[in-house]
């Protein structure tokens, strides 16, 4: 049962990633449209037609509360899935797109004045994907853990060193786990790296926030999977392998013939700057919105007016490009307090999912840095994530 929490706690975390920002921590390999390129949605043989979507609004927020086999599918998601999934730059002023009924396929069709596309071609959606077309952006960077982790790394990160010194099991009454209390392990250090691989590859590969729910459900057999094959062969030092068809509950959704992908990384000791550390004037790490600008849901717009309340030390050490890139508002539903959460992958901004110290502590690592101190994810006092948001006008 232990490991079944902390595994889904693990890959719950993916649900952190912005909606429609494809932005990478440092060194990621991002990829990005081209401005240009005129898309033959008809002879074009190397077109992805199999594509990820689900239920995102016009203003490219995703919800992604139900499985992906029962949520809602809007135009706005297919077309934009099909963009990142193909690296192309349609809008619906180029195409238009319509279901063929009764049927998960939908027919895209170039508008006869668009200077952007030609012809039409149909696809399929949420079946038959190959993994590693959702999975593309594969250098996920700088990959930042607390020194108790850092120091050790080969003991969390080196598949072949777990294996040979106690593997997944009976590990506490093993000499490969005598560190000091801070950190202790006393579960499966397999566990770890997948817990800040996925945030990392949340971030670059933004279409996974659509599998939020079936990754929570699912998460056990991602892992499972990968100690089946051998964790040797799917965790190290530098890269770490996932691919999407491991749940049984995507069965249909993504192809048994899926293509794993592997995730390159490189370990770098955290040292990233707090964002609640430097919010002037508020010793409460509260933030103040003006409600105009709030209800706007412009992200632009209220990540300016929030950076403009950061004192000069952060400003100096991150951009406002940063902070737009690697942050998530969460908008107040009923009684529910708005938040501003860092979401990870930044390269000067420290950001870590709020269920990422749960999995790692369920999951063996018993170090205090995640669970208490500034490496402490925010929440409110209501248990959003993220710093609070006092909409005034």
């Amino acid at each position: 049962m232990k490991k079944l929490i902390s595994l889904i706690a693990a890959f719950g975390m993916v649900t952190s990633t912005g909606a429609t920002v494809v932005s990478c921590a440092q060194k990621t390999t991002e990829v990005k449209p081209e401005e240009n390129k005129i898309v033959d949605l008809e002879n074009d043989t190397n077109l992805v037609k199999s594509i990820l979507a689900g239920n995102m609004d016009e203003n490219g927020i995703i919800n992604a509360e139900k499985g992906i086999k029962e949520t809602a599918i809007t135009e706005k998601s297919i077309l934009t899935s099909f963009n990142w999934m193909n690296t192309s730059n349609l809008s619906n002023e180029d195409v238009q797109i319509k279901q063929v009924a009764n049927t998960k396929k939908y027919k895209i069709e170039a508008k006869a004045d668009s200077k952007r596309a030609i012809g039409a071609t149909t696809i399929d959606v949420n079946q038959n994907i190959d993994s590693a077309t959702v999975l593309k952006n594969t250098n996920i960077g700088n990959m930042y853990v607390a020194k108790g982790i850092f120091d050790q790394q080969r003991k969390f990160f080196d598949g072949d060193y777990i294996k040979q010194n106690g593997g997944s099991e009976n590990n506490s009454n093993s000499e490969f786990i005598k560190t000091n209390e801070n950190t202790k392990i006393d579960g499966n250090p397999g566990y770890i790296p997948y817990t800040f691989a996925m945030q990392n590859a949340g971030v670059a590969n933004p279409l996974i926030e659509y599998l939020k729910s079936d990754l929570f459900i699912g998460a056990m057999e991602i892992i499972g999977k990968a100690n089946d094959i051998g964790i040797e062969k799917n965790v190290f030092l530098d890269k770490i392998n996932v691919n999407l068809a491991w749940v049984t509950s995507l069965s249909g959704v993504f192809a048994n013939t899926s293509k794993t992908t592997t995730f390159d990384f490189e370990l770098k000791e955290e040292n990233r700057i707090v964002f609640g550390e430097h919010i002037k004037d508020s010793k409460e790490n509260k933030i103040k919105l003006n409600k105009t600008i709030y209800n706007s849901k412009n992200k632009k717009n209220i990540v300016e007016n929030i950076y403009s309340q950061m004192d000069e030390q952060f400003k100096k050490t991150v951009s406002i490009e940063e902070l737009v890139n690697f942050s998530k508002i969460h908008y107040s539903n009923d009684d529910a307090i708005p938040s501003f959460e860092i979401i990870p992958g930044g390269q000067n901004l420290y950001g870590m999912d709020a269920l990422a110290p749960f999995a790692m502590q369920i999951g063996g690592y018993k170090g205090t840095e995640y669970t208490v101190g500034k490496y402490k994810p925010a929440q409110t006092e209501s248990g959003n994530l993220g710093y609070e948001i006092t909409l005034v006008d």
